[in-house]
């Protein structure tokens, strides 16, 4: 990681908000300290022009492009928010070194989005928002409570952080949105939310003008 801020930025394009798939990839460069920036797009009709440039290549955002590699003759472009988040993660080596870590942390990111697909929903279209809070809220932060217990270490993959963590924050924040005393009956998942949001670079984001509204 010594190295990844003499980089040329990467470019994170996406809709200008702190919710939904980018904010985890925003997190992750910050925490590992790779320079970025941030393309932002304006609602449909911006994804609707880009698409019809060849700019995405699954006709969807995020993308991240990154200047310093070339593919194909041009910078690398990747799509796929966990891709995406995989790829940063490998850069700042905090994307596991073993098998059962790097599987593990792919069960944790996947169960993340498991929660934040529903949860983005209740909070952009307002959509089963009380079964979202009451129900499965509850149940899904249970499975991570237990996870955080069996690994005992206030990580859910060693002894420091990784994208798993990092998916997991983002996800959290937006549960602390819907439901600002979610955790209450979560003694781990509080502590692991606290613990990360007290990483320097994290708290100076979170409190910073780089951080969308």
């Amino acid at each position: 990681m010594t190295t990844l801020h003499k980089r040329l930025p990467v470019e994170i394009v996406y809709f200008q908000t702190k919710y939904a798939r980018a904010e985890r990839l925003r997190l992750t460069c910050e925490i590992i300290g790779i320079p970025y920036v941030n393309t932002w797009v304006s609602g449909v009709e911006g994804v609707s022009k880009l698409r019809l440039q060849g700019e995405l290549p699954f006709a969807k955002i995020p993308v991240l492009i990154d200047p310093n590699v070339i593919h194909q003759g041009k910078s690398f472009r990747l799509a796929q928010s966990l891709a995406i988040l995989r790829y940063l993660g490998r850069l700042g080596n905090i994307s596991g070194t073993t098998d059962p870590e790097i599987a593990i942390i792919d069960s944790i990111i996947h169960a993340s989005e498991d929660l934040k697909e529903p949860i983005s929903i209740a909070i952009f279209a307002g959509k089963d928002k009380e079964k979202v809070i009451n129900e499965t809220i509850p149940t899904q932060l249970g499975y991570f409570e237990k996870a955080l217990n069996e690994e005992k270490t206030g990580y859910f993959v060693g002894e420091s952080i990784t994208i798993a963590d990092i998916a997991f924050f983002d996800v959290v924040t937006n549960v602390l949105v819907l439901s600002p005393n979610a955790l209450d009956n979560f003694p781990l998942v509080k502590a692991h939310y606290e613990r990360i949001y007290k990483v320097p670079q994290v708290k100076d984001y979170i409190n910073s003008d780089r951080r969308p509204k």
